[in-house]
């Protein structure tokens, strides 16, 4: 599922006034000599660098820096254990919409009350201009009221620049013969053409669309007040009533703009709709998709709600030439080259001919955890050391070698820009001898034969999760028998999805074994006897609506939720999370860093190979079976059978176990085969070389992109246009919009084929369905809101 919107709910579970202890002075965390920050895998290097860097200050003498091994997400979800525990970090790193999310709870200080000089000591420290200290302060504040005042507090300082952008598996000139056609210049047309897929389900991509739209009908309507700062107008507060609403909600003074709108939203999803869920087989077959050698189920694959998924589709039909173009965020370039083939990479082009894409400003943040108010002036200097060594140079290079991060600031990013060329410049020499030795005449002769003979061996020995895991409730599927064989995604399917590589022989590929996979809602509704799927819901607070990524009480066993182990799964005070579950019995949360969980199956899987045995795949196995019959003692109101139970178990490992069986079944053919024959470099240690070389080369693309100032036609790389304000505008509630335009709507297969049912064939009654659609979610939530006194606006203390 959509990691945004889970982790916007998370913080949920803790009202405002359970921040306020700690919101008020320093909690006991705070005072020991330690500053708490919390490590996901990509930033080791980082924050180890950082911490190198801190550790020459005085301060580190009196306060050590701790880190805990957690994602980027897991981090800001503090469950209910609240802010002020020592398993939550001092510091944070997070997106604006959390910003705006932690601060509504009270969890974040003000920083110009805490640390008054820290923006001005950073902007020092990396020769900020004027401009962009301004915009380091302008991008972390958030405004809010106190009392009957508008009030605006800095509770973050921004760390990054980054955007979403065009990528392409064709060369840059190549591409751009293309973008530049009359006929193919907008995201439209390459749509039509089947040249290009999104991932605009997800709206923090997609809502560039919808304010091109708007801008473009405030440009033909120049007298019309209404289309003034209308994209605020997704979820606001009516000035004239006190009373929450919504632009999309019928009878509203803004709908008729919204739906208006919605129909060029709608243009970039209608063609996929049309031909995935209207067409039959011979018409699909006569389709630019179908003569592509793109499936109907593909195209299904590419709309899920479960964006990761849909990603990993799009980058696999890129990367096998099926289509050209994929939409992208910055920090996914690599991921995008690796996964997806992509060699150029541009600025997102026009929507269609009379729309611009105007995306939402985006990067990430550093903020301070609350505890750490009245913390001693002793303390506040050490924070103020370790975020200077946040923002070094030094630190950055570090973190962009492994997660594309681009300093925001222009001289830290002409420092690192100047750093790995002189880098490149190094390694190139390297890399040339090296191509050299193998009897290459140059580098590119060697990267060219790399890309052809084990790119695609290499992505199958980082082989991810893939298909559909999370829920099978669509057409066909079994939502009272919930292990049925219709609810499986059989073996077979994801094995046809799999390339043999050209270093595999036929036989070996053919000897990867897949076992079915049983979805996750469909494996926790196995596990506690659910009488129907479309059941297995859950809501954050009563009448605030029914999630399908959440369990509600009313399924569990009384008085369950108040135990120890409810707590790891708790998503509020009346349901769980169902990625928590997951990680409960499983010990892995699929919307987050899968890759530990599948190595250790890998592993397991290859050290029984050579000992003739299956020992440790079945100690994990027995794990995980013992830690579901806890679930199911625990928590089902209904007994379960141990051999149900085993039997669920068994298929839903399979979700990460099938990627493990195909690690391990080129593992041993990519880590000794030898690439020249009469040379010892093996496949892996020449493609970690070119990849460790290629890597580096991506700040020049990325730069070049996000700095470019010249359209496409005019020889540049198109131009990054945005927003002026963060498409959330500080809205506590803006959370239900990511759900709403995602797993309600446009990310909902079950729509579509409740849509296709229907007869909707024409974009115009797709877009009604739609605007009807929304209009209900946001009627139904506003009224919610309205009736339990909820704010759009952030409540600031003094």
């Amino acid at each position: 599922m959509k990691i945004r919107k889970f982790i916007l709910a998370a913080t949920s579970l803790l009202s405002a006034g359970a921040f306020a202890a700690v919101s008020c002075g320093t909690s006991n965390v705070a005072e020991k000599g330690e500053i708490i920050v919390a490590v996901d895998g990509v930033q080791k290097d980082f924050y180890q660098k950082a911490i190198e860097i801190y550790n020459k200050t005085p301060s580190a003498a009196n306060f050590k820096i701790k880190t805990l091994q957690k994602d980027v997400w897991g981090a800001l979800d503090f469950g209910l254990q609240g802010n002020s525990s020592s398993e939550v970090a001092d510091i944070f790193y997070l997106p604006g919409d959390r910003v705006t999310d932690l601060t509504q709870k009270n969890a974040l200080s003000y920083i110009d009350d805490l640390i008054p000089e820290l923006i001005d000591e950073l902007a020092q420290a990396t020769n900020a201009t004027e401009a962009e200290k301004a915009q380091l302060r302008s991008f972390g504040t958030i405004r809010g009221r106190s009392g009957n005042n508008s009030v605006s507090k800095l509770m973050a300082i921004r760390h990054n620049t980054e955007a979403i952008i065009l990528a392409s598996r064709l060369p840059e000139a190549e591409a751009r013969t293309v973008l530049t056609n009359p006929n193919t210049d907008t995201l439209l047309e390459l749509i039509n053409q089947g040249k290009l897929l999104l991932r605009f389900q997800d709206f923090w991509y997609a809502n560039g669309v919808l304010a091109g739209a708007f801008e473009k009908l405030a440009k033909d309507n120049p007298n019309d007040a209404t289309l003034t700062n209308i994209m605020s107008r997704i979820l606001y507060t009516d000035t004239a009533t006190g009373k929450i609403s919504s632009g999309f909600v019928e009878g509203n003074q803004y709908n008729a703009h919204f739906k208006a709108a919605l129909k060029v939203y709608s243009s970039l999803f209608f063609p996929i709709y049309e031909a995935a869920f209207l067409k039959d087989s011979n018409a699909y077959a006569e389709t630019v998709w179908g003569k592509n050698g793109i499936s109907q189920s593909d195209l299904v694959e590419s709309l899920n709600s479960s964006t990761g998924e849909a990603q990993a589709k799009i980058f696999s039909l890129m990367k096998d030439g099926k289509i050209d173009y994929a939409v992208i965020g910055s920090w996914d370039t690599q991921n995008s080259e690796t996964a997806g083939g992509a060699k150029s990479f541009f600025n997102v082009v026009k929507a269609d001919d009379n729309n611009r894409y105007l995306q939402t400003p985006g990067s990430w943040s550093f903020a301070i955890n609350s505890r750490n108010n009245g913390a001693s002036s002793a303390r506040k200097t050490a924070i103020k050391e370790f975020f200077k060594a946040l923002y070094s140079v030094e630190a950055f290079t570090e973190y962009f070698k492994d997660d594309s991060k681009i300093p925001f600031v222009d001289n830290v990013q002409k420092t690192l820009i100047n750093g790995i060329k002189s880098e490149n410049t190094a390694e190139f020499n390297e890399v040339t001898k090296f191509a050299q030795e193998l009897g290459y005449a140059n580098y590119a002769a060697l990267k060219a034969d790399v890309d052809k003979k084990i790119s695609d061996i290499s992505v199958l020995s980082s082989q991810g999760i893939w298909g559909n895991s999370w829920s099978a409730d669509g057409e066909g599927s079994n939502k009272t028998d919930h292990t049925a064989d219709a609810n499986k995604l059989k073996a077979a399917s994801q094995k046809s999805s799999l390339k043999r590589p050209e270093g595999v022989s036929q036989s070996d590929f053919d000897a990867i074994t897949l076992g079915d996979i049983l979805p996750l809602r469909n494996t926790v509704a196995a596990l506690l006897s659910v009488d129907n799927l479309d059941n297995l819901v859950g809501e954050e607070s009563a009448g605030s609506g029914k999630q399908p990524w959440m369990v509600g009480k009313d399924l569990l066993k009384e008085g369950s939720l108040s135990s120890d182990d409810a707590a790891k799964m708790t998503q509020s005070p009346i349901a769980l999370h169902m990625r928590k579950i997951e990680n409960y019995i499983f010990g892995v949360n699929g919307d987050n860093d899968t890759n530990k969980f599948i190595q250790e199956l890998t592993t397991a899987l290859t050290t029984d190979k050579q000992n003739n045995n299956t020992v440790e795949l079945d100690k994990i196995v027995t794990e995980k079976i013992a830690n579901a019959k806890k679930f199911v003692t625990n928590f089902a109101k209904t007994t379960l059978d141990d051999a149900k139970i085993k039997e669920v178990v068994k298929l839903y490992l399979n979700t990460y176990l099938n990627a493990a069986r195909v690690r391990a079944s080129v593992g041993d053919i990519f880590k000794n085969t030898v690439f020249v024959q009469g040379k010892t470099a093996t496949y892996k240690e020449v493609d970690e070389k070119v990849k460790s070389y290629e890597s580096k080369l991506t700040i020049d693309k990325l730069l070049s992109v996000i700095s470019s100032d010249k359209e496409i036609a005019q020889g540049g790389l198109g131009k990054l246009e945005t927003q002026p304000a963060r498409v959330d505008n500080s809205n506590p509630q803006f959370g239900i919009v990511w759900d709403y335009m995602n797993n309600r709507t446009f990310g909902n297969a079950q729509l579509y084929r409740k849509m296709a049912s229907e007869g909707i064939n024409t974009l115009d009654a797709f877009t009604n369905k739609m605007a009807k659609t929304l209009s209900g979610l946001f009627s139904n939530q506003i009224g919610v809101l309205n009736t339990s006194n909820s704010t759009t606006y952030v409540t600031i203390s003094n």
